[in-house]
């Protein structure tokens, strides 16, 4: 007999009330446990989401106005040139003006 047989037969063969300590004793440890798993593993996932969210918006360097600027990817506009680097990734269509390696 399974432990929890064990428990349902012992409850029903009870006469009168039965006692709810036991019950609400156990609600108490598993709101507790999940309580306890949950909010570390929430805050965790909300840092891993900042992380990705950064590394979903890459940043250029540009020559803008004579200047080496470094912008996000959506900041670029039209005439702006952006300075391709080895192992960077690209965040939107170029037409390459000039390569190190023509």
């Amino acid at each position: 007999m399974s432990y929890l047989q064990q428990q349902l037969s012992h409850f029903f063969a009870h006469e009168g009330a039965p006692d709810p300590t036991d019950a609400i004793v156990i609600l108490a440890v598993v709101i507790f446990k999940c309580n306890c798993r949950g909010h570390p593993r929430i805050k965790k996932q909300k840092k891993q989401l900042k992380h990705y969210k950064k590394m979903a918006s890459p940043v250029a360097t540009v020559l803008r106005d004579g200047e080496h600027l470094h912008v996000k990817g959506e900041e670029i506009v039209v005439g702006d040139i952006v300075i391709l680097e080895a192992g960077r990734c690209c965040s939107c269509r170029y037409a390459i003006i000039r390569s190190q390696y023509d």
